[in-house]
């Protein structure tokens, strides 16, 4: 439970909302895709292995997560926005 007076805010951005808030700001969207991944060392760090052995479980960990991930990407439920933009250019008059 949150310490009182405190709040907790989670922000979740959808791609048109991000699209949005960068043409508000003056950005043009060039290019929006969506990145997954988990980082593979979380177990071979959480169960502090070594040597092959956590060569092994960096490894298995990085190709049983690619294409699951892969599928969230590209089915729009990816877990981060990679967002290439260019400032919008004022006609000079």
């Amino acid at each position: 439970m949150a310490a009182s007076g405190s709040q907790n805010i989670c922000f979740y951005f959808s791609r048109d909302g991000l699209q949005q808030l960068l043409t508000r700001a003056g950005f043009k969207v060039v290019k929006h895709m969506y990145i997954s991944r988990i980082p593979y060392t979380v177990l071979s760090q959480k169960y502090q292995l070594a040597g092959f052995s956590r060569k092994l479980a960096n490894f298995s960990v990085k190709v049983l997560q690619y294409f699951p991930m892969k599928i969230c990407d590209l089915t729009g439920f990816g877990m981060m926005h990679n967002i290439w933009a260019q400032p919008l250019i004022e006609p000079v008059t």
